[in-house]
Protein backbone atom coordinates (compact mmCIF):
# COMPACT_ATOMS: atom_id res chain seq x y z
CA UNK A 1 0.00 0.00 0.00
CA UNK A 2 2.89 2.36 0.62
CA UNK A 3 3.71 1.92 -3.05
CA UNK A 4 0.52 3.82 -3.87
CA UNK A 5 2.05 6.96 -2.36
CA UNK A 6 5.21 6.38 -4.38
CA UNK A 7 3.37 5.92 -7.66
CA UNK A 8 1.19 9.01 -7.09
CA UNK A 9 4.28 11.07 -6.33
CA UNK A 10 6.05 9.52 -9.31
CA UNK A 11 3.26 10.63 -11.63
CA UNK A 12 3.35 14.21 -10.30
CA UNK A 13 7.15 14.18 -10.69
CA UNK A 14 6.80 12.98 -14.29
CA UNK A 15 4.26 15.70 -15.05
CA UNK A 16 6.64 18.34 -13.69
CA UNK A 17 9.47 16.98 -15.84
CA UNK A 18 7.24 16.90 -18.93
CA UNK A 19 6.10 20.49 -18.39
CA UNK A 20 9.69 21.68 -17.97
CA UNK A 21 10.81 19.80 -21.09
CA UNK A 22 8.00 21.22 -23.22
CA UNK A 23 8.62 24.72 -21.93
CA UNK A 24 12.31 24.40 -22.83
CA UNK A 25 11.43 23.11 -26.29
CA UNK A 26 8.98 25.94 -26.90
CA UNK A 27 11.45 28.53 -25.60
CA UNK A 28 14.14 27.20 -27.93
CA UNK A 29 11.72 27.28 -30.85
CA UNK A 30 10.78 30.85 -29.97
CA UNK A 31 14.43 31.91 -29.93
CA UNK A 32 15.02 30.21 -33.27
CA UNK A 33 12.06 32.04 -34.75
CA UNK A 34 13.40 35.33 -33.39
CA UNK A 35 16.80 34.70 -34.96
CA UNK A 36 15.07 34.08 -38.29
CA UNK A 37 13.24 37.37 -38.01
CA UNK A 38 9.94 35.93 -36.90
CA UNK A 39 8.60 37.57 -33.78
CA UNK A 40 5.25 35.81 -33.79
CA UNK A 41 4.91 32.74 -31.62
CA UNK A 42 1.59 31.17 -30.69
CA UNK A 43 1.16 31.67 -26.98
CA UNK A 44 -1.76 29.29 -27.01
CA UNK A 45 0.60 26.41 -27.94
CA UNK A 46 2.26 26.53 -24.54
CA UNK A 47 -1.11 26.81 -22.84
CA UNK A 48 -2.47 23.81 -24.73
CA UNK A 49 0.56 21.64 -24.01
CA UNK A 50 1.04 22.56 -20.38
CA UNK A 51 -1.94 24.32 -18.84
CA UNK A 52 -1.34 26.07 -15.56
CA UNK A 53 -3.51 25.42 -12.52
CA UNK A 54 -5.35 28.69 -13.13
CA UNK A 55 -6.10 27.78 -16.76
CA UNK A 56 -7.24 24.24 -16.07
CA UNK A 57 -10.97 23.59 -16.27
CA UNK A 58 -11.85 22.19 -12.86
CA UNK A 59 -14.86 19.98 -12.24
CA UNK A 60 -17.69 21.14 -9.98
CA UNK A 61 -21.30 20.40 -9.09
CA UNK A 62 -23.08 17.22 -10.13
CA UNK A 63 -20.20 16.15 -12.36
CA UNK A 64 -17.73 16.21 -9.46
CA UNK A 65 -20.23 14.49 -7.17
CA UNK A 66 -20.72 11.72 -9.75
CA UNK A 67 -16.99 11.20 -10.22
CA UNK A 68 -16.39 11.10 -6.47
CA UNK A 69 -19.24 8.63 -5.94
CA UNK A 70 -17.92 6.26 -8.60
CA UNK A 71 -14.29 6.25 -7.49
CA UNK A 72 -15.35 5.90 -3.83
CA UNK A 73 -17.41 2.83 -4.71
CA UNK A 74 -14.55 1.34 -6.73
CA UNK A 75 -12.05 1.86 -3.88
CA UNK A 76 -14.62 0.51 -1.42
CA UNK A 77 -15.01 -2.68 -3.49
CA UNK A 78 -11.23 -2.99 -3.79
CA UNK A 79 -10.60 -3.09 -0.03
CA UNK A 80 -13.85 -4.94 0.62
CA UNK A 81 -12.49 -7.71 -1.61
CA UNK A 82 -9.35 -7.81 0.52
CA UNK A 83 -11.10 -8.67 3.78
CA UNK A 84 -14.47 -10.12 2.77
CA UNK A 85 -12.85 -13.49 2.10
CA UNK A 86 -11.58 -13.83 5.67
CA UNK A 87 -14.81 -15.11 7.22
CA UNK A 88 -15.40 -17.33 4.18
CA UNK A 89 -12.05 -19.14 4.34
CA UNK A 90 -13.25 -22.00 6.60
CA UNK A 91 -16.06 -22.79 4.14
CA UNK A 92 -13.77 -22.48 1.11
CA UNK A 93 -11.18 -24.85 2.53
CA UNK A 94 -13.97 -27.25 3.46
CA UNK A 95 -15.38 -27.26 -0.09
CA UNK A 96 -12.02 -27.61 -1.83
CA UNK A 97 -10.20 -29.61 0.90
CA UNK A 98 -7.42 -27.07 0.56
CA UNK A 99 -6.24 -26.11 4.04
CA UNK A 100 -2.56 -25.78 2.91
CA UNK A 101 -3.63 -23.12 0.37
CA UNK A 102 -5.21 -20.79 2.94
CA UNK A 103 -2.31 -18.34 2.93
CA UNK A 104 -2.39 -17.99 -0.84
CA UNK A 105 -5.98 -16.73 -0.94
CA UNK A 106 -4.74 -13.43 0.45
CA UNK A 107 -1.11 -13.54 -0.68
CA UNK A 108 -1.84 -14.04 -4.40
CA UNK A 109 -4.01 -10.92 -4.29
CA UNK A 110 -1.44 -8.76 -2.50
CA UNK A 111 1.53 -10.17 -4.42
CA UNK A 112 0.09 -9.25 -7.82
CA UNK A 113 -1.04 -5.84 -6.61
CA UNK A 114 2.23 -4.83 -4.94
CA UNK A 115 4.38 -5.99 -7.86
CA UNK A 116 2.52 -3.97 -10.49
CA UNK A 117 1.89 -0.77 -8.49
CA UNK A 118 4.87 1.25 -9.83
CA UNK A 119 4.14 0.26 -13.42
CA UNK A 120 0.49 1.21 -12.98
CA UNK A 121 1.53 4.69 -11.89
CA UNK A 122 3.52 5.18 -15.09
CA UNK A 123 0.55 4.06 -17.18
CA UNK A 124 -1.49 6.95 -15.75
CA UNK A 125 1.26 9.34 -16.81
CA UNK A 126 1.09 8.24 -20.44
CA UNK A 127 -2.53 7.22 -21.02
CA UNK A 128 -5.92 8.81 -20.43
CA UNK A 129 -6.69 8.60 -16.70
CA UNK A 130 -10.35 7.61 -16.96
CA UNK A 131 -9.83 4.83 -19.49
CA UNK A 132 -6.79 3.50 -17.64
CA UNK A 133 -8.81 3.47 -14.41
CA UNK A 134 -11.69 1.63 -16.09
CA UNK A 135 -9.27 -0.90 -17.60
CA UNK A 136 -7.79 -1.77 -14.22
CA UNK A 137 -11.26 -1.96 -12.72
CA UNK A 138 -12.34 -4.28 -15.54
CA UNK A 139 -9.43 -6.61 -14.72
CA UNK A 140 -10.48 -6.54 -11.08
CA UNK A 141 -14.04 -7.48 -12.04
CA UNK A 142 -12.72 -10.34 -14.21
CA UNK A 143 -10.76 -11.66 -11.23
CA UNK A 144 -13.88 -11.50 -9.06
CA UNK A 145 -15.81 -13.49 -11.68
CA UNK A 146 -13.09 -16.15 -11.82
CA UNK A 147 -13.16 -16.48 -8.03
CA UNK A 148 -16.95 -16.74 -7.99
CA UNK A 149 -17.07 -19.58 -10.53
CA UNK A 150 -13.91 -21.32 -9.27
CA UNK A 151 -14.10 -25.11 -9.35
CA UNK A 152 -10.83 -25.71 -7.52
CA UNK A 153 -8.52 -24.04 -5.06
CA UNK A 154 -5.95 -23.34 -7.79
CA UNK A 155 -8.56 -21.59 -9.93
CA UNK A 156 -9.55 -19.46 -6.94
CA UNK A 157 -5.91 -18.48 -6.38
CA UNK A 158 -5.56 -17.51 -10.06
CA UNK A 159 -8.72 -15.42 -9.78
CA UNK A 160 -7.34 -13.67 -6.71
CA UNK A 161 -4.11 -12.90 -8.59
CA UNK A 162 -6.05 -11.45 -11.54
CA UNK A 163 -8.10 -9.30 -9.15
CA UNK A 164 -4.84 -8.16 -7.54
CA UNK A 165 -3.51 -7.05 -10.92
CA UNK A 166 -6.62 -4.92 -11.28
CA UNK A 167 -6.26 -3.33 -7.85
CA UNK A 168 -2.68 -2.25 -8.61
CA UNK A 169 -4.07 0.67 -10.58
CA UNK A 170 -7.25 1.50 -8.69
CA UNK A 171 -6.26 3.56 -5.66
CA UNK A 172 -3.49 5.54 -7.35
CA UNK A 173 -5.88 6.00 -10.27
CA UNK A 174 -8.49 7.44 -7.91
CA UNK A 175 -5.95 9.92 -6.53
CA UNK A 176 -4.92 10.83 -10.09
CA UNK A 177 -8.51 11.50 -11.15
CA UNK A 178 -9.06 13.70 -8.09
CA UNK A 179 -5.93 15.67 -9.01
CA UNK A 180 -7.32 16.11 -12.53
CA UNK A 181 -10.68 17.37 -11.27
CA UNK A 182 -10.00 19.83 -8.42
CA UNK A 183 -7.28 22.37 -7.54
CA UNK A 184 -4.58 21.59 -5.00
CA UNK A 185 -6.24 23.15 -1.89
CA UNK A 186 -9.31 20.92 -2.26
CA UNK A 187 -7.51 17.63 -2.86
CA UNK A 188 -6.62 16.60 0.73
CA UNK A 189 -10.24 16.59 1.89
CA UNK A 190 -11.44 14.61 -1.13
CA UNK A 191 -8.56 12.13 -0.92
CA UNK A 192 -9.23 11.73 2.80
CA UNK A 193 -12.88 11.02 2.07
CA UNK A 194 -11.97 8.37 -0.52
CA UNK A 195 -9.54 6.74 1.90
CA UNK A 196 -12.16 6.76 4.64
CA UNK A 197 -14.77 5.09 2.44
CA UNK A 198 -12.27 2.52 1.14
CA UNK A 199 -11.05 1.67 4.64
CA UNK A 200 -14.67 1.24 5.62
CA UNK A 201 -14.77 -1.56 3.06
CA UNK A 202 -11.71 -3.15 4.62
CA UNK A 203 -13.21 -3.14 8.11
CA UNK A 204 -16.79 -4.03 7.20
CA UNK A 205 -15.68 -6.77 4.80
CA UNK A 206 -15.63 -9.57 7.41
CA UNK A 207 -19.16 -8.66 8.51
CA UNK A 208 -20.54 -8.75 4.96
CA UNK A 209 -18.54 -11.86 4.14
CA UNK A 210 -19.79 -13.60 7.26
CA UNK A 211 -23.42 -12.83 6.47
CA UNK A 212 -23.10 -13.95 2.84
CA UNK A 213 -21.27 -17.13 3.82
CA UNK A 214 -23.70 -18.02 6.58
CA UNK A 215 -26.95 -17.30 4.74
CA UNK A 216 -26.07 -17.88 1.05
CA UNK A 217 -22.72 -19.17 -0.23
CA UNK A 218 -19.13 -17.97 -0.04
CA UNK A 219 -19.20 -17.40 -3.82
CA UNK A 220 -21.34 -14.31 -3.27
CA UNK A 221 -18.33 -12.73 -1.56
CA UNK A 222 -17.02 -12.31 -5.12
CA UNK A 223 -20.26 -12.07 -7.08
CA UNK A 224 -21.20 -8.98 -5.06
CA UNK A 225 -18.53 -7.00 -6.94
CA UNK A 226 -20.10 -7.63 -10.34
CA UNK A 227 -23.47 -5.78 -10.25
CA UNK A 228 -22.11 -2.86 -8.23
CA UNK A 229 -19.00 -2.65 -10.39
CA UNK A 230 -21.00 -2.85 -13.59
CA UNK A 231 -23.20 0.07 -12.53
CA UNK A 232 -20.18 2.14 -11.52
CA UNK A 233 -18.38 1.44 -14.80
CA UNK A 234 -21.41 2.46 -16.88
CA UNK A 235 -21.80 5.74 -14.98
CA UNK A 236 -18.11 6.63 -15.17
CA UNK A 237 -18.06 5.72 -18.86
CA UNK A 238 -20.37 8.65 -19.66
CA UNK A 239 -18.71 11.19 -17.34
CA UNK A 240 -16.01 13.47 -18.70
CA UNK A 241 -12.78 13.53 -16.66
CA UNK A 242 -10.42 16.36 -17.74
CA UNK A 243 -6.68 15.89 -18.20
CA UNK A 244 -4.12 18.24 -16.65
CA UNK A 245 -1.65 17.33 -19.38
CA UNK A 246 -2.71 16.45 -22.94
CA UNK A 247 -1.94 12.81 -23.68
CA UNK A 248 -0.67 11.47 -26.97
CA UNK A 249 -2.80 9.02 -28.91
CA UNK A 250 -2.52 5.44 -27.69
CA UNK A 251 -0.87 4.31 -30.94
CA UNK A 252 1.86 6.94 -30.58
CA UNK A 253 2.48 5.99 -26.96
CA UNK A 254 2.69 2.26 -27.70
CA UNK A 255 5.67 2.83 -29.99
CA UNK A 256 7.69 4.28 -27.12
CA UNK A 257 6.28 2.18 -24.26
CA UNK A 258 9.54 0.38 -23.34
CA UNK A 259 11.24 3.75 -22.78
CA UNK A 260 8.33 5.67 -21.26
CA UNK A 261 7.35 2.90 -18.83
CA UNK A 262 10.93 1.83 -18.05
CA UNK A 263 10.06 -1.83 -18.63
CA UNK A 264 13.63 -2.87 -17.88
CA UNK A 265 13.34 -1.24 -14.46
CA UNK A 266 10.05 -3.03 -13.91
CA UNK A 267 11.62 -6.35 -14.96
CA UNK A 268 14.21 -5.83 -12.21
CA UNK A 269 11.78 -4.51 -9.58
CA UNK A 270 9.17 -7.26 -9.99
CA UNK A 271 11.45 -10.19 -9.02
CA UNK A 272 12.71 -8.22 -6.01
CA UNK A 273 9.16 -7.59 -4.77
CA UNK A 274 8.04 -11.17 -5.47
CA UNK A 275 11.02 -12.70 -3.66
CA UNK A 276 10.51 -10.46 -0.62
CA UNK A 277 6.79 -11.20 -0.39
CA UNK A 278 7.33 -14.94 -0.92
CA UNK A 279 9.93 -14.97 1.86
CA UNK A 280 7.47 -13.29 4.23
CA UNK A 281 4.70 -15.68 3.13
CA UNK A 282 6.79 -18.85 3.47
CA UNK A 283 8.56 -17.89 6.70
CA UNK A 284 7.04 -19.71 9.67
CA UNK A 285 4.45 -21.43 7.44
CA UNK A 286 5.72 -23.76 4.72
CA UNK A 287 9.35 -23.28 5.79
CA UNK A 288 11.18 -22.25 8.95
CA UNK A 289 12.57 -18.72 9.09
CA UNK A 290 16.13 -20.08 9.13
CA UNK A 291 15.54 -22.47 6.22
CA UNK A 292 17.62 -22.17 3.06
CA UNK A 293 14.50 -21.34 1.04
CA UNK A 294 13.50 -18.32 3.11
CA UNK A 295 17.06 -17.06 3.55
CA UNK A 296 17.69 -17.50 -0.18
CA UNK A 297 14.59 -15.49 -1.04
CA UNK A 298 15.61 -12.67 1.30
CA UNK A 299 19.13 -12.62 -0.17
CA UNK A 300 17.75 -12.68 -3.71
CA UNK A 301 15.39 -9.82 -2.91
CA UNK A 302 18.25 -7.78 -1.44
CA UNK A 303 20.59 -8.41 -4.37
CA UNK A 304 17.90 -7.64 -6.95
CA UNK A 305 17.00 -4.45 -5.07
CA UNK A 306 20.62 -3.27 -5.33
CA UNK A 307 20.54 -3.90 -9.07
CA UNK A 308 17.28 -1.95 -9.27
CA UNK A 309 18.80 1.00 -7.38
CA UNK A 310 21.80 0.98 -9.74
CA UNK A 311 19.48 0.98 -12.75
CA UNK A 312 17.42 3.77 -11.18
CA UNK A 313 20.57 5.84 -10.74
CA UNK A 314 21.55 5.20 -14.36
CA UNK A 315 18.12 6.18 -15.73
CA UNK A 316 17.79 9.30 -13.60
CA UNK A 317 14.45 11.07 -13.91
CA UNK A 318 13.37 8.65 -16.67
CA UNK A 319 13.33 5.75 -14.19
CA UNK A 320 10.12 4.05 -13.10
CA UNK A 321 10.66 5.37 -9.56
CA UNK A 322 13.11 8.31 -9.84
CA UNK A 323 15.67 8.52 -7.03
CA UNK A 324 15.35 12.31 -7.01
CA UNK A 325 11.73 11.86 -5.99
CA UNK A 326 12.47 9.18 -3.37
CA UNK A 327 15.06 11.46 -1.73
CA UNK A 328 12.33 13.96 -0.86
CA UNK A 329 11.64 13.68 2.86
CA UNK A 330 7.90 14.18 2.43
CA UNK A 331 7.76 11.23 0.03
CA UNK A 332 9.73 8.57 1.90
CA UNK A 333 8.35 9.59 5.30
CA UNK A 334 4.74 9.46 4.10
CA UNK A 335 5.44 6.07 2.51
CA UNK A 336 6.74 4.71 5.82
CA UNK A 337 3.79 6.09 7.80
CA UNK A 338 1.25 4.80 5.29
CA UNK A 339 2.97 1.41 5.12
CA UNK A 340 2.90 0.95 8.91
CA UNK A 341 -0.69 2.19 9.08
CA UNK A 342 -2.00 -0.19 6.44
CA UNK A 343 0.02 -3.11 7.84
CA UNK A 344 -1.71 -2.69 11.19
CA UNK A 345 -5.10 -2.25 9.56
CA UNK A 346 -4.72 -5.32 7.35
CA UNK A 347 -3.53 -7.51 10.23
CA UNK A 348 -6.45 -6.67 12.50
CA UNK A 349 -9.07 -6.83 9.75
CA UNK A 350 -7.73 -10.11 8.33
CA UNK A 351 -6.80 -12.18 11.35
CA UNK A 352 -9.23 -11.08 14.07
CA UNK A 353 -12.26 -12.70 12.35
CA UNK A 354 -10.27 -15.93 11.99
CA UNK A 355 -9.41 -15.74 15.70
CA UNK A 356 -13.04 -15.14 16.67
CA UNK A 357 -14.24 -18.11 14.62
CA UNK A 358 -11.40 -20.52 15.31
CA UNK A 359 -10.71 -19.75 18.98
CA UNK A 360 -13.93 -18.23 20.29
CA UNK A 361 -16.18 -20.43 18.17
CA UNK A 362 -18.56 -17.66 17.07
CA UNK A 363 -20.50 -17.57 13.79
CA UNK A 364 -19.08 -15.89 10.65
CA UNK A 365 -21.55 -13.02 10.97
CA UNK A 366 -20.78 -12.39 14.63
CA UNK A 367 -17.03 -12.53 14.01
CA UNK A 368 -17.47 -9.67 11.56
CA UNK A 369 -19.77 -7.78 13.92
CA UNK A 370 -17.05 -7.75 16.58
CA UNK A 371 -15.09 -5.36 14.33
CA UNK A 372 -17.88 -2.79 14.11
CA UNK A 373 -16.54 -0.48 16.87
CA UNK A 374 -13.55 0.40 14.71
CA UNK A 375 -15.59 1.27 11.62
CA UNK A 376 -17.04 4.65 12.58
CA UNK A 377 -13.86 5.87 14.26
CA UNK A 378 -11.76 5.08 11.17
CA UNK A 379 -14.24 6.68 8.80
CA UNK A 380 -14.57 9.82 10.94
CA UNK A 381 -10.82 10.30 11.41
CA UNK A 382 -9.98 9.60 7.75
CA UNK A 383 -12.39 12.29 6.57
CA UNK A 384 -11.48 14.61 9.45
CA UNK A 385 -7.75 14.42 8.75
CA UNK A 386 -8.32 15.38 5.11
CA UNK A 387 -10.44 18.35 6.17
CA UNK A 388 -7.80 19.46 8.68
CA UNK A 389 -5.12 19.20 6.01
CA UNK A 390 -7.20 21.47 3.79
CA UNK A 391 -7.61 24.02 6.61
CA UNK A 392 -4.21 24.08 8.32
CA UNK A 393 -2.02 22.50 5.62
Amino acid sequence: MASTTVTSATREHSLEQEVETRQQQLTTASLDNSEKGSTQFPKQQLTDNAPTEEEHQWVTGIQLLTIMATICLVCFLMLLDTSIIVTAIPNITSDFHSLPDVGWYGSAYQLASATLLPLAGNLYTNFNSKWTFLTFFGIFELGSLLCGVATSSKMLIVGRAVAGIGTSGIQNGAFTIIAECVPMPKRPALIGFVMGVSQLGLVIGPLIGGALTQYTTWRWCFYINLPIGGLVAVVLFFVNVPEQMPKLKAISVVRTLPTKLDLIGFAIFAPAAIQLLLALQYGGNQFAWNSSTVIGLFCGAGATSLVFLAWDYYKGDAAMIPLSMIRKRTVWSSCLVYGFLMSQLFCTSYYLPIYFQGVKGVSPTLSGAYLLPSILSQLFLAVGSGTLAEIIG
